[in-house]
């Protein structure tokens, strides 16, 4: 066999196993040559619709993007061309792991405006796909706006919420995304140049609906506070009133209590979210008695403030008697029914068997 024949075979075989083998050969190229192939085939720029030429400038750009001989404007036009391949693409040959890595590798040279958009935009549908890991990139400024990139995560946050458009969306894709909002705000509260109202504007992307419990969202505002020692007191009440205080658990709203961080007023507005409603007191005891009040003390005092535990433990023995109540109520409310039945059904019997009654020949409960 001759040499070209067992090069022929090499490279049939090559074929084969994959079919990005010329990848890297093609990648000593400079960006104009490949510029001007990819016009030769008429696949540049929005007329890429293939997947393997996608994969191919995805291969190469990232080869190029760590250069730093290279001149990034040379590859704005390769990049733009890798955008549309992947957004005509994405669904049925991306993860949305992989998408995110295609926006780290482009984000490094000058894709335009719109084809950022169009990027972000297929990711942020898919973004309740995402992790943690994902959402965290660096910002690529001169980190004056923090360490993280916050806006991107809002702009995605924005378009997922716009995509959610059925029921099954709102439940199942919502409460996923908002599990992982409140990782990630956990994860970049530590960070000193992040503004509280950058916090706010991640916090408050989702609907109330995201959430079955505040307590991630909470533990979050903690964190940022904890790092935020400065942080003055109508910038810690804003932060706490994107809070659904009826949707923290007890425990937690204790911590919120007792957390000389949290300031005074949104703590008795947190404690009160818990409280039950006048209806459920006993006679003659409303909220707003004297008497009532004076067995909930509520304490505050100059060294930050303190809510008593006699207010917060008190929450759970009412939520335990009421509910005791109303299980009782409904037991006796369907015995005197069933009595009431057998009563009638035996008064009838002896009216017809000419026998007289009286009512304390039956039970005292009917």
């Amino acid at each position: 066999m001759s040499k070209l024949d067992k090069r022929s075979t090499s490279r049939s075989f090559s074929c084969r196993t994959s079919n990005e083998w010329w990848f890297d050969d093609m990648s000593i190229l400079g960006p104009k040559i490949i510029e001007k192939l990819i016009k030769n085939l008429g696949s540049y720029d929005k007329n890429n619709d293939s997947l393997v030429l996608t994969r191919f400038l995805l291969h190469y750009l990232k080869t190029k993007v760590h250069s730093k001989s290279n001149n990034k404007l040379e590859y704005a036009g390769l990049a733009d061309t890798a955008v549309q391949g992947v957004i005509f693409a994405a669904k049925t040959a991306f993860s949305c792991r992989k998408l995110f890595w295609v926006l780290r590798v482009l984000s490094g040279f000058s894709i335009s405006k719109e084809s950022r958009i169009g990027l972000e935009r297929v990711i942020g549908e898919m973004l309740d796909q995402a992790t943690l890991d994902d959402l965290l990139i660096p910002e690529g400024g001169r980190g004056e706006k923090g360490f993280y990139d916050v806006d991107l995560v809002i702009r995605l946050l924005k378009v997922f919420v716009k995509s959610c458009n059925t029921k099954e969306d709102q439940n199942v894709k919502m409460l996923r995304i908002g599990k992982l909002i409140d990782k990630y705000l956990r994860e970049i509260s530590p960070d000193q140049k992040l503004k509280a109202s950058k916090f706010l504007q991640v916090a408050e992307s989702l609907p109330d609906s995201a959430r079955d419990w505040f307590d991630g969202l909470f533990r979050a505002i903690d964190i940022y506070l904890e790092s935020h020692q400065d942080l003055s007191s109508e910038d810690r009440t804003r932060l706490c009133r994107c809070l659904n205080y009826k949707k923290l658990t007890l425990e937690t709203c204790k911590q919120l209590a007792k957390n000389p961080k949290i300031p005074p007023n949104i703590a008795v507005q947190a404690l009160k979210s818990q409280q039950l409603p006048n209806e459920t007191l006993p006679p003659n005891k409303s909220r707003n008695s004297r008497k009532y009040l004076k067995e909930k003390p509520i304490m505050v005092r100059l060294k930050g403030f303190e809510i008593s535990e006699k207010l917060v433990d008190g929450l759970e023995d009412d939520l335990r008697m009421n509910m005791e109540r109303k299980y009782w109520n409904k037991v006796m409310d369907g015995s005197e029914k069933v009595c009431k039945e057998k009563k009638s059904e035996v008064v009838t019997r002896m009216g017809r068997l000419g026998h007289k009654h009286s009512s304390s020949n039956f039970p005292r409960l009917c």
